[in-house]
């Protein structure tokens, strides 16, 4: 969104090069242009727009230009509970509006894969134990398996056995496709 309406196709062309940078993520199930921008405008709240889509996170944006500068504000929210898992901002001169884009979405795009699965790891561990699914597992096997301790990997190991156990077929442990 743009505090300009005559702002908003500046807006539009960086929130479409974000969407296009983040779909190249496997880890990440990326609703289309068409379809987030459906809810421009709208006046609905972040948890019916991510009811709608089907999703658990939702990126945000504003987008402010004075003289030749601007800046992009993004936010990452966590759409059920309203928590805010990600913000940053971009102030930047505007000379070249194809490279401010560029370099806005790359830098957004890297840092969300990380932050949605920081945030999936703390889902998983608030969740309890019976109520644990395969991607669960996985998610709370990750931290043992990047501490690579001996007292964390046959912890990791115990907790993808249970998740191959689950779901042998579609594990993650076995597959790169997309998760919710």
């Amino acid at each position: 969104m743009s505090g300009d309406p005559s702002q908003e196709y500046f807006a539009d062309g960086v929130s479409e090069v974000i969407v296009s940078a983040l779909s190249r993520f496997h880890e990440l199930l990326v609703i289309a242009r068409g379809s987030s921008f459906a809810f421009k405008g709208k006046g609905l709240e972040l948890d019916q727009i991510a009811a709608r889509l089907g999703v658990r996170y939702l990126l945000n944006g504003s987008l402010r230009k004075a003289g030749n500068r601007v800046r992009v504000s993004v936010e990452l929210i966590e759409a059920a509970s309203g928590a805010q898992i990600w913000s940053d901002r971009y102030d930047r001169d505007l000379a070249d509006v194809f490279e401010l884009q560029d370099e806005v979405s790359r830098t957004v795009a890297a840092v969300i894969v990380p932050a949605v699965r920081g945030a999936e790891i703390e889902r998983a561990r608030r969740t309890p134990p019976a109520s644990l699914s395969s991607y669960d597992l996985y998610l709370r096997a990750l931290p043992h398996l990047w501490a690579a301790t001996r007292e964390d990997i046959p912890k990791a190991i115990d907790l993808l056995r249970q998740s191959l156990a689950q779901e042998p077929d579609r594990a993650p442990p076995w597959q790169r496709s997309r998760w919710p």
